[in-house]
């Protein structure tokens, strides 16, 4: 919608700006109105052969013309005090309106280049009140001739000011004075000091201080031309703020060929001069990168003479007076589609027949008072406030340029600090100018960090998992982990074994650019490790021995629990344990220390083998039935080999097995009485074999 309004404010601005310039008062008594949309030859009062300016109101209707001389009104007469300016019909003139006073106008002129050294000329202006002489307007007597600029030349133009309401009358010195002068025009009236700047241009001895200065469509920029005599042609910006000039290029300089008369396509983007010397006319590419190399000749005057000025019409045709030697000429030429780069622009010599009247070298130009667009108002994307931060929204526009400033809160700077989230809107005018306005979101950032990570105590090594739903939202982190060590991975995976207290935090940096730390987000902390040990008395007991259980450890304060065997022992009781017919007793022990931290500890101990093989100390191989054998009882049947041995180590009986007796013979004949030695071979706890020896005594 906003495209539609400018482009439809554009075409508005075109019309309106079109039909003001419907009339041209210019020549030997001569004009022409292009209100039909064709010129059409009228009569004029005007005498003059080049210094014109027709004013017309807004809907066309003449107000007054001028040669920089005289000044006639819309009935074509002579103002009563409208003669006796100090300009010269062959200089420069123009009228400007005063701002914010429709009646009141004011004609700037200069005085003529003489060709004499060292002699310079003025700029003066008069002031034109339209409400005196019953209306048809009068030059006020008191503000007549002011002089504006000493040691000027003839360059002589005009541009809006950026606030839209005043006006840039743009100068240029002499020799004495090589600067360019803007003049600013404003409700108070014409300022006599003027913001200068010096554009580059040379003077060399016996050049001609005269030229014209012509502003570029659409742009900040402007053409001068010095024809006389150094031929030079130059582009420069203007900042329609300030009234400085800057970036001066000369594109042609060239003394055979003394540019003069220049204009623009309505697009900006072509460029046109005529020669002074001769009746050429040149045409520039200015959309190109190389201006100069662009210089092409789209047409020649075919009789002797120079080319006047180059002005564009309502019809957005140029059109070009001529002076052809000696005396002038009676028509104008014409570029009809100034637009188009080449000879399709379409140049014709003759295009426009004056009739019996003789112009030389001046056309009307019309100063536009539409204002170049200004620079957008653009409080930027919309943005993140971080928390406990600020955001300053600055819509200031440089230079000042007489800006108001109104805010969705009501403030009236150029530059708001907001602390808190929301829509903001800022409305801008520059001086009388289309206000212009623009609105930014402002969201406040909370990224939430990890909620899993919190204090943490326990025993023994403790691995951190930090998983970070929000770390692809940073461009930087940093975790301290405490315990010396850091790491700038969102996620990660840390062990701490050490006992210890170790502090978890966090910095790190947004996408957006708030900063964010959090200390102590977590802590963990790892339980110092006790010793405990198992202890029994005795270290190695037997079958049927009393076994004392304790614990070894330089801590006091813990709670314990016994298991022996599977057999739970309340809590805290001390233990004792009497083998009846194990061989093996596995022990467990879980202790709680101060911390709560849970030890278990386990051990096996064995109890001696040997003690469950029963072996008679004597028999009595007799008969008697009772206790005629020997016999070893192997209550775990572990036994291997069983050996008797006579005094001298005869062995007299063995077996394999405890199963089997022995009856005290040898040889089959019975022993005599006496001492016999035993040997036993027995599997021992971890299998491994063992020997036991003793005696037994035969009694018959």
């Amino acid at each position: 919608m906003k495209i539609i309004q400018i482009i439809i404010f554009l075409l508005l601005s075109f019309a309106i700006s079109a039909q003001q310039h419907d009339l041209w008062h210019f020549g030997e008594f001569t004009g022409l109105d292009f209100s039909s949309g064709n010129p059409v030859p009228i009569n004029s009062s005007i005498e003059t052969s080049e210094a014109c300016y027709t004013a017309t109101d807004a809907n066309g209707n003449l107000l007054f013309y001028t040669n920089g001389v005289k000044v006639w009104d819309a009935n074509h007469n002579l103002m009563p005090n409208g003669t006796g300016l100090s300009g010269n019909t062959s200089s420069k003139c123009l009228a400007l309106q005063k701002p914010n006073a429709p009646n009141t106008y004011y004609i700037i002129y200069n005085e003529a280049h003489s060709s004499i050294p060292n002699t310079t000329i003025n700029t003066f202006y008069s002031e034109i009140d339209l409400s005196l002489n019953g209306g048809m307007g009068d030059v006020v007597a008191a503000n007549k001739n002011t002089l504006l600029s000493p040691n000027s030349g003839e360059w002589l133009s005009a541009a809006p000011h950026g606030n839209c309401i005043d006006t840039w009358i743009l100068t240029h010195g002499d020799e004495t004075n090589p600067t360019l002068n803007a003049f600013e025009l404003t409700a108070n009236g014409i300022s006599p000091t003027p913001v200068t700047s010096s554009i580059g241009v040379q003077f060399n001895a016996g050049d001609h201080c005269q030229g014209e200065i012509k502003p570029r469509p659409g742009t900040n920029q402007f053409v001068f031309t010095k024809p006389l005599f150094s031929g030079t042609i130059y582009l420069f910006d203007f900042d329609h703020f300030t009234g400085l000039a800057s970036n001066s290029n000369l594109i042609h300089d060239d003394p055979s060929t003394r540019g003069n008369g220049a204009e623009f396509s309505r697009d900006g983007n072509v460029l046109y001069i005529g020669s002074l010397i001769n009746g050429k006319i040149h045409q520039y590419d200015l959309t190109a990168a190389n201006i100069s190399a662009t210089r092409t000749e789209i047409g020649d005057l075919t009789p002797g003479g120079e080319v006047g000025s180059l002005q564009i019409a309502p019809d957005d045709k140029i059109y070009v007076n001529y002076n052809v030697f000696p005396s002038g000429a009676n028509f104008l030429g014409v570029i009809n589609n100034p637009n188009t780069i080449g000879l399709g622009c379409n140049y014709i010599e003759n295009a426009v027949n004056l009739g019996n009247v003789t112009t030389i070298y001046g056309l009307p130009w019309r100063y536009d008072p539409t204002p170049l667009s200004l620079p957008p108002l653009d409080l930027g994307n919309d943005t993140t406030l971080c928390a406990n931060g600020s955001v300053l929204l600055d819509g200031d526009f440089q230079p000042n340029a007489l800006e108001n400033y109104l805010w969705s809160d009501g403030s009236t700077d150029s530059v708001l600090t907001i602390n808190t989230p929301g829509t903001y809107w800022l409305e801008r005018q520059i001086g009388a100018c289309t206000v212009q306005s623009d609105t930014i979101i402002v969201e406040l950032e909370d990224i939430a960090l990890n909620s899993n990570l919190i204090d943490t105590s326990l025993c023994g090594t403790y691995t951190l998992n930090i998983n970070q739903d929000a770390g692809d939202q940073f461009t930087s982190v940093l975790w301290d982990l405490g315990d010396g060590n850091t790491s700038t991975n969102p996620n990660l995976s840390h062990q701490y074994s050490a006992p210890g207290m170790y502090t978890i935090n966090f910095t790190g940096t947004s996408l957006a650019g708030c900063n964010y730390s959090v200390q102590n987000i977590a802590s963990i902390e790892i339980f110092p490790t006790y010793n405990f040990e198992i202890s029994s008395q005795p270290e190695n007991p037997d079958f049927n021995d009393v076994i004392e259980f304790d614990i070894t450890s330089n801590q006091t304060d813990y709670d314990f629990a016994w298991s022996i065997n599977g057999n739970e022992y309340p809590n805290n009781e001390e233990v004792t344990f009497e083998p009846i017919n194990e061989s093996n007793l596995d022990v467990q022990l879980r202790i709680t220390d101060q911390n709560g931290c849970i030890y278990r500890l386990t051990r096996r101990i064995e109890v001696e083998n040997s003690a469950f093989i029963y072996v008679p100390n004597a028999f009595t191989p007799n008969g008697s039935g009772v206790n005629d054998v020997f016999r070893v009882s192997d209550i775990n049947d572990i036994v291997e080999t069983i050996t008797i041995f006579n005094r001298w180590g005869t062995p007299l009986w063995s077996s394999e097995s405890a199963l089997n007796t022995w009856d005290g013979t040898y040889n089959g004949k019975l022993v005599k009485d006496g001492t016999y030695v035993w040997k036993i071979k027995y599997r021992g706890n971890r299998n491994e074999s063992k020997i036991i020896t003793g005696t037994v005594t035969v009694v018959k």
